[in-house]
């Protein structure tokens, strides 16, 4: 078993300063569960894959038990630079906006407003990286279940 994401998985922006961290306030699960599309759109804008930023410990944590076969591996919480990440999020947001069609969504109807709450989602890192930045603090996309 990988420790990758499921379905009710999503990812929490939390910034810190090396001793407190903060954050983690709002799910972005849409951005989880477009991983594979917006890593191949970071890919051919030539910036950092999302998941690049992605720190696993909370999932790994949480599904530590329940396969005793494998050995998932535990760790520390990794900590990025928060201005590799804003332009990363930055890129992929404007590709999104002028050209909706830089990724491809499920065809489900029920899916319908992804593309809108994926922009919403890419906004709020956005902000939230630009305070990280300007604060010099570091920042994760904790995968938590």
């Amino acid at each position: 078993m990988s420790c990758g994401a499921h379905m009710s998985d999503t990812i929490w922006l939390e910034v810190s300063d090396g001793r407190e961290k903060s954050g983690g306030e709002r799910d972005n699960s849409i951005m989880l569960k477009l991983t594979p599309e917006l890593d191949g759109l970071a890919e051919r804008l030539g910036v950092s894959k999302l998941s690049s930023f992605y720190d696993n410990t909370a999932l790994a944590d949480a599904y530590a038990g329940e396969f005793e076969d494998v050995d998932v591996p535990q760790g520390e919480s990794v900590w990025f630079d928060a201005a590799l990440g804003r332009k990363a999020v930055d890129a992929i947001m404007a590709e999104l906006r002028s050209n909706a069609a830089a990724i491809r969504y499920p065809s489900d109807p029920s899916r319908g407003h992804w593309p809108d709450a994926l922009l919403d989602e890419l906004q709020y890192c956005h902000a939230s990286l630009t305070q990280a930045e300007e604060r010099r603090l570091r920042f994760h996309f904790l995968i938590v279940p």
